[in-house]
């Protein structure tokens, strides 16, 4: 006896669950790397943003003569705000938020201008500032996970400059100063 041509209803059915099974799991891989993506690329994003606020902050910390809370503010006010006299003119400002740190350049002359950008902290940090008691002394900016467990596992960064560092290294003489900005040949 000859055996038929073609398949059994049996053999197709096997087939179309075996591929459906395999589709389900490839679309779980699919979604699975999707999400390591999105975290990662926030992650980066995060470390980015971090890292330029240190960088910015330890420089302006280094040419600061000095660093105050504006009168009026708490100490334990949800947003706190530090200033940053950096002379001549120029006073830099910090807000610490809970989802942000943003920095306010200004300069106190007659046609003053600004600058400001924010810091976004990553998910679940907060930023905190431990002033310095006089030039030469530390000031410390700390993020660090806050509450609850953050959505990206943080460890505590810290940032310690020096306030004044660069005012007390570098500086020219008066004269030398002003030979300088004048372009004027050694004597």
């Amino acid at each position: 006896m000859r055996k038929p041509d073609g398949y059994t209803l049996v053999e197709i059915l096997v087939v179309a669950a075996v591929g459906t099974a395999i589709f389900g799991v490839t679309i779980g891989v699919l979604y699975l790397l999707k999400e390591a993506q999105v975290a990662a690329f926030e992650r980066t994003l995060s470390g980015r943003t971090v890292g330029r606020l240190a960088e910015v902050f330890r420089d302006d910390v280094h040419r600061a003569a000095q660093i105050e809370r504006p009168a009026g503010q708490a100490g334990g006010a949800d947003e706190a705000v530090w200033r940053l006299a950096i002379p001549p003119e120029t006073v830099v400002e910090y807000r610490f938020s809970a989802t942000a740190v943003e920095r306010t350049e200004s300069t106190e002359s007659a046609g003053s201008s600004s600058f400001r950008e924010s810091h976004r902290l990553p998910a679940g940090t907060a930023a905190t500032l431990e002033p310095a008691e006089s030039p030469g002394s530390i000031v410390t900016l700390r993020i660090e996970p806050a509450g609850r467990q953050p959505v990206l596992k943080w460890r505590p960064i810290v940032v310690d400059a020096v306030l004044g560092l660069d005012r007390r290294v570098g500086e020219p003489a008066p004269e030398e100063a002003a030979r300088l900005r004048d372009g004027r040949p050694g004597e």
